[in-house]
């Protein structure tokens, strides 16, 4: 299986609000219709499923119109990274979530 790991701050989103920006979406949407990739978030958006992930999104998000962009995002989120705390992984961060 194809997997592209999502971090959204600076990907998907832009300072100083941080809101999802649609023409952002389109892009990742691009890749994932050319590579048949599944989206794994990997960001500090992320919670610890899911489904918990993409209830915080809509809630974060009510202040952005909702459009076709965002619900594909939604609909098409896979799976998370896992948050890990251990000394093993806080040395290499966010890769060592990726890496397990």
């Amino acid at each position: 299986m194809k997997v592209i790991f999502l971090d959204f701050d600076g990907v998907i989103t832009v300072p100083p609000k941080w809101y999802l920006k649609a023409d952002k979406i389109k892009y990742i949407k691009q890749i994932v219709d050319t590579t048949g990739a599944k989206i794994v978030v990997s960001s500090s958006w992320r919670h610890t499923n899911v489904q918990k992930t993409i209830d915080d999104i809509i809630g974060k998000t009510k202040r952005c119109p909702r459009n076709k962009m965002f619900y594909w995002l939604i609909d098409n989120l896979y799976d998370v990274t896992p948050w890990i705390c251990d000394n093993k992984y806080n040395e290499t961060g966010r890769g060592g979530e990726i890496q397990t």
